[in-house]
């Protein structure tokens, strides 16, 4: 029969891991590790101290976990909103995980100062800050590639109108002479070839009055362009606009904030330790009381006992009275 195999710290913390997953933080402990693994309880006290040594090593392999399975989701290009989306699917696909992570305390509850520091947030905000100031110089960007096509459209727009009219003009010159020419060259000779003739130039004509139409429609389409193109740049300028807000205000208005925030948490921990100062002097005052009450009970019990002391020597003289009474 092979031996068993050795069960090491990745094992245990698999297991853990696995427990979680299934029934919650809550659950994990030495038997439910060793039922998960389908041993006893001696091959992970072998490996860890106790529990709280291999929890805080848990916490540690959840975190990792977390880390690779939102890393999957990571796109350099929209990575705020990969991480948003990622963040999302955690909670959807690993709700025991989620919660020991977000919702529960197993790593300790964090301070306003711990969370705001924290190298995660202040990358967050730098992420923010570098992506709105990458949208900024893309729309940047934009602005000045609409500018110079409604400049071309411009262009367009008045070289088109200009070889229309000259289309046009050109057309009317040729109708009005050669095409007239030819006609009444053609009614009066009758000669099949002057009729060929006349015939070639008007379809000539009206093939020309086909492009000078052709000319207008493209010019038609340059003018609807022109308030388009404007529409999307002043859009693309109105967003510039807000992001240059958000960069230059909002953000460092937030950093403000936080500082703030942390100046609050400062300030509630020095009036803590400020009311803990207070509390020592009252209780100061209370063991003075104490003492002053301790004296005056012990006063009292001497006084208690000198009164039965003189009670009893009262007591003692009568019995003498009494026993001479008796022997007389």
């Amino acid at each position: 029969m092979p031996p068993k195999s050795k069960i090491n710290k990745q094992d245990i913390l698999t297991s853990s891991l696995e427990i979680i997953r299934k029934s919650g933080f809550e659950e994990v402990n030495a038997r439910s590790i060793a039922k998960e693994m389908n041993c006893s309880t001696n091959p992970i006290f072998r490996v860890y101290k106790n529990m709280d040594e291999l929890k805080e090593e848990l916490i540690e392999e959840i975190y990792k976990y977390y880390r690779e399975f939102t890393d999957i989701y990571v796109d350099e290009n929209d990575e705020l909103y990969r991480v948003s989306y990622a963040y999302i699917e955690f909670a959807r696909k690993e709700k025991n995980l989620f919660k020991a992570v977000y919702i529960s305390d197993i790593g300790g509850q964090r301070t306003l100062s711990q969370i705001i520091q924290s190298s995660y947030n202040q990358n967050i905000i730098k992420k923010i800050e570098k992506d709105l100031k990458r949208h900024q110089q893309t729309l940047t960007k934009d602005i000045y590639v609409f500018e110079q096509m409604y400049d071309l459209n411009l262009e367009c727009y008045k070289e088109l109108t200009m070889y229309i009219l000259a289309g046009k003009k050109a057309l009317e010159i040729a109708r009005n002479t050669k095409l007239a020419e030819l006609r009444n060259k053609a009614e009066l000779t009758q000669d099949q070839l002057d009729i060929q003739l006349c015939k070639d130039y008007e379809d000539a004509c009206q093939r020309f009055e086909k492009r000078v139409f052709d000319l207008e429609t493209t010019r038609l389409i340059s003018i609807q362009m022109a308030p388009q193109i404007r529409i999307l740049q002043n859009a693309d300028q109105q967003v510039v606009a807000r992001l240059r807000s958000d960069i230059i205000n909002t953000i460092p208005l937030w950093r403000n904030q936080m500082i703030l925030a942390l100046g609050i948490e400062h300030t509630a921990k020095a009036l803590n330790a400020a009311l803990a100062s207070e509390r020592a002097n009252v209780d100061v005052e209370t063991l003075r009381k104490v003492n002053a009450d301790i004296i005056t009970s012990i006063h009292e019990v001497v006084k208690i006992h000198e009164e039965g002391a003189k009670h009893r020597a009262e007591a003692q003289a009568e019995f003498a009275k009494i026993e001479d009474d008796l022997n007389r």
